[in-house]
């Protein structure tokens, strides 16, 4: 606080008295001006606060916005990739799956044949034999 003094031709006229009141009425100016000065830029400072913050919550929301955007737009490029990989999955597992069965049906189509060769080779081959067996068993009976 600045010290205030009453120049000696002003204070002779208004008296000792007179000159510490009149100092005391600068002092109150003094700090009431200063409450005003800090209330006004307290105002001021709240105000301007208020706008920044208005405008970064804005800058924010944007951005949040754009994030979930692009998010939502990469989730569903990622959903057609993956479907389109399930789908190429699927065809080539149905294609494997095919080829796995004809494949099976071949193995069985060769056995049954040669099943059916070795039946005959055996039954031409067992026949003279069970004939012979079997005069064997007539002639000695």
């Amino acid at each position: 606080m600045p010290i205030i003094t009453i120049p000696g031709p002003l204070r002779e006229k208004l008296g000792d008295k007179g000159a510490e009141s009149l100092v005391e009425v600068f002092r109150e100016w003094e700090r009431g001006t200063k409450e005003d000065v800090i209330a006004l830029s307290g105002e001021k400072f709240e105000k301007r606060l208020t706008e920044e913050i208005s405008k970064l919550d804005k800058r924010i929301t944007g951005q949040v916005s754009e994030s979930e955007r692009r998010i939502t737009g990469q989730v569903s490029e990622l959903d057609r990739r993956i479907t389109g990989q399930v789908s190429e999955l699927d065809r080539r597992i149905a294609e494997q799956a095919s080829r796995v069965d004809n494949r099976i049906i071949h193995v069985l189509e060769r056995i049954d044949r040669n099943f059916r060769w070795t039946a005959g080779i055996l039954f031409v081959t067992l026949i003279p034999m069970w004939v012979s067996i079997i005069l064997v068993i007539i002639s000695k009976g």
